[in-house]
């Protein structure tokens, strides 16, 4: 805690300014008793009596300043002291805006990349929903093609079997045809080459009872004609 020295400087304390002016009143009434009538005296005394006044209101005056400065350094301290906390205060906010700003900042960077991936999904998944579309309808027309075609492939298969069956039987039928021409031809060689057999053996027979004239070459006619070479 300060000394009242150090908070009034070399002004002496109210105790012993009260005690000098008591003394100085109780001496300047005893020289007014003493030089009562005298006017020069009672005016010095009178004077000295207002200056003794005057001195004690300056020291409280005096006092007064040195308090009123006191307390306006104490008032300039607590300032400086709050201007500095605030200074620090300040500099604390300016590095919490700047780390917010920063993170707003970061945070706006991705909710607009966020808003840019959502719209490029959004955009993705109509195009997904038209394709899907497309290949529902490919696939209903791909299923009405098939079955189209499998009906065309059965009936073509049927067209072609009954095709290949009447050919069949047709070859049959020819098969049968000829088989039967094979016979009758057979048949029929059989019973030429009987009369040719039977016609050569009475020729032969014919010839034998008739000697023929020699050809040419002088071979019997009948060996010329019937005789394979």
């Amino acid at each position: 805690m300060a000394s009242q020295e150090e908070l009034y400087g070399s002004l002496d304390l109210d105790r012993h300014v009260q005690n000098f002016k008591n003394c100085l009143r109780v001496l300047l009434s005893d020289e007014r008793l003493l030089h009562g009538g005298k006017s020069i005296e009672t005016e010095v005394i009178d004077k000295c009596s207002v200056a003794l006044n005057q001195m004690v209101e300056l020291h409280y005056d005096k006092r007064h300043l040195k308090d009123v400065l006191r307390r306006g350094r104490e008032e300039i301290d607590f300032l400086k002291n709050k201007v500095r906390d605030s200074n620090t205060l300040v500099n604390h906010l300016t590095n919490v805006q700047g780390v917010h700003e920063e993170r707003i900042e970061d945070l706006t960077t991705r909710l607009r990349k966020e808003k840019q991936s959502n719209v490029d999904k959004e955009a993705k998944i109509v195009n997904m929903n038209k394709n899907i579309e497309n290949i529902k309808d490919q696939t209903k027309r791909a299923e009405t093609s098939y079955k189209d075609k499998v009906k065309w492939i059965e009936t073509d298969q049927m067209r072609i079997y009954k095709d290949g069956r009447a050919t069949l039987e047709r070859l049959d039928n020819e098969k049968i045809a000829l088989k039967n021409e094979f016979e009758d031809a057979k048949n029929s060689t059989a019973g030429l080459k009987a009369a040719l057999e039977n016609a050569r053996t009475k020729l032969s027979d014919a010839i034998d009872e008739e000697t023929p004239a020699p050809d040419v070459d002088g071979a019997p006619l009948s060996k010329s004609i019937f005789t394979r070479s």
